[in-house]
């Protein structure tokens, strides 16, 4: 009788660990913080915890556009490229993007004539490299494919730079404190390996032992796995919809262990 009323007492206080949301973030945002606040709406649709705690800013820089005489067409490798890299001239000539969101991006500020979506850089390299022309090549400073340094012809523009940051923010510091986090997301290598280097510097590279870590690519696990986590994910496919299908799939195991240790 005193067993069962121990396994009892165990069994209830698992429950309420488990499912006492006020003592967890169900996911922590890494993204920019533009970014970041479009994938909460996501989450929050979801009913899911959330923490936003970007470990790069994203700064346009002032490069000028190289002249469109010549381009046959323009390759956006990510939403910023788009946001920052479009002028009314280029909207009349036909785009590529890398990733379905780019191409979401690129509808909105305007472009009529999206030839082709791909998941990947060499992906969109590969089909396009018996394509004729010149390409205007809009993207950002940091990149781990180049394709100005490959055989496809084109020009370019360097419209953003994502920096690191130097720290995370006290609000952040305070709460990992105070709350276990179940999942973070990492959208690209960058991203995690900033994360890593300030979880090293701030003395927090033991805290997400039981957290699992939601990466977008083989890149991004790669660098992920450079910290100790609970558990490494990769998405199907490297987008956000894949990542939000990946963090459906893991609120879904959740709630079945929830279901599991119920009296």
């Amino acid at each position: 009788m005193v067993i069962r009323s121990v396994q009892y007492l165990k069994t209830e206080c698992l429950q309420i660990f488990l499912s006492k949301k006020t003592m967890s973030i169900d996911v922590l945002i890494t993204r920019p913080k533009e970014q970041a606040e479009e994938f909460a709406v996501a989450l929050e649709a979801r009913g899911l915890r959330y923490f936003i705690e970007p470990v790069l800013d994203i700064i346009p820089t002032d490069n000028a556009p190289p002249s469109l005489r010549d381009v046959s067409g323009i390759i956006f490798t990510s939403v910023n490229a788009v946001r920052y890299g479009t002028n009314e001239a280029q909207k009349r000539i036909p785009v590529y993007t890398v990733g379905k969101r780019t191409a979401i991006e690129a509808e909105k500020k305007g472009y009529k004539d999206i030839r082709m979506v791909a998941p990947t850089v060499d992906l969109l390299q590969k089909k396009l490299k018996n394509t004729s022309g010149t390409f205007l090549y809009v993207r950002g400073k940091n990149v781990r494919t180049d394709l100005k340094k490959t055989a496809l012809p084109c020009e370019e523009w360097i419209v953003y730079e994502a920096r690191k940051r130097p720290c995370f923010s006290d609000a952040f510091l305070k709460k990992i404190k105070e709350e276990r986090v179940d999942a973070v997301t990492f959208f690209s290598a960058r991203t995690a390996e900033a994360f890593i280097a300030l979880c090293k510097q701030e003395n927090l590279t033991e805290s997400f032992a039981s957290t699992k870590a939601l990466c977008l690519s083989k890149a991004v696990q790669t660098c992920a796995c450079r910290l100790r986590w609970g558990s490494v994910h990769l998405s199907e496919m490297p987008d956000a919809f894949s990542l939000l299908a990946l963090i459906d799939k893991e609120v879904e195991l959740k709630g079945k262990l929830k279901e599991k240790v119920r009296p």
